[in-house]
């Protein structure tokens, strides 16, 4: 401070900060400090950065999505493999993961996905190929299982819907038999039409005159008249008999 005061020069900033930004001017202004000329930045640098940039976050992109894979409830076991060794494949052919890798990576995330029904299998088998094969085994076993009890379950509701089935068989055959006693009820007091009773009226005189033009005469009919005519002529001379000794009779009276 008292060098500046020597010289003449008075300060002006009155905090350290300032002061250094005007002791650097100060400086350019002597002649005493020359500007540093600006960085020039390779366009090669840019596009390996980059690159470099891209290639990392493509990787932690792939990664992320291989570790956060997880086995799908309706997915089997090769599909889950297809689907790991997809994603893998895709960061080996971008030199994003090593081949001596590769077969850890798919182990240990196999299990992973499975690790409920295949815990004791991955200490015991070291190698992918021999991992999978081992749990496609396991797994036909759980399906062969799993399609056993649903064909249990769905035997067990069958044989409930036939038990069920005879009340609805009762109830189906009563409907039917009830409708057939109102068909069979119908037609015994349907009504014949008028025209057609006036037809079947004409159709019965005329077979009852036929059967009465085809019948012989009756003898014992035409004796039985004959005799009642010839009672009647007896009985018509026994009451003039009758009358004529009345008569003769009152006269001997009178007489």
């Amino acid at each position: 401070m008292d060098a500046f005061a020597k010289m003449g020069v008075k300060l002006k900033p009155d905090t350290l900060e300032g002061l250094t930004d005007w002791m650097m001017g100060f400086l350019k202004l002597k002649g005493k400090m020359k500007d540093e000329p600006e960085a020039k930045i390779d366009s090669r640098d840019t596009t390996e950065t980059r690159q470099c940039l891209w290639q990392c976050r493509k990787k932690e992109e792939l990664l992320a999505e291989f570790y956060s894979a997880r086995l799908e409830t309706d997915e089997s076991v090769t599909p889950w493999i297809c689907r790991l060794e997809s994603i893998l494949g895709k960061s080996k052919e971008r030199g994003l993961v090593q081949t001596k890798d590769i077969d850890e990576m798919l182990r240990s995330m196999h299990w992973t996905g499975l690790k409920d029904i295949s815990g004791h299998m991955y200490d015991t088998i070291k190698t992918f190929d021999a991992l999978r094969l081992a749990i496609r085994q396991t797994e036909g076993y759980y399906i062969l299982r799993e399609s056993s009890i649903s064909y249990k379950t769905h035997t067990s509701k069958a044989a409930t819907e036939v038990e069920e089935a005879p009340s609805e068989f009762e109830e189906l055959k009563r409907m039917i038999h009830q409708l057939v006693n109102r068909m069979d009820t119908y037609e015994a007091n349907k009504q014949t039409p008028p025209w057609q009773q006036q037809e079947q009226q004409q159709w019965q005189q005329q077979q009852q005159h036929q059967w009465q033009k085809q019948q012989p005469p009756n003898n014992s009919n035409h004796g039985m008249v004959k005799n009642n005519n010839r009672k009647v002529k007896d009985n018509g001379s026994a009451t003039t008999l009758d009358n004529n000794h009345k008569g003769t009779a009152e006269i001997i009276l009178s007489a």
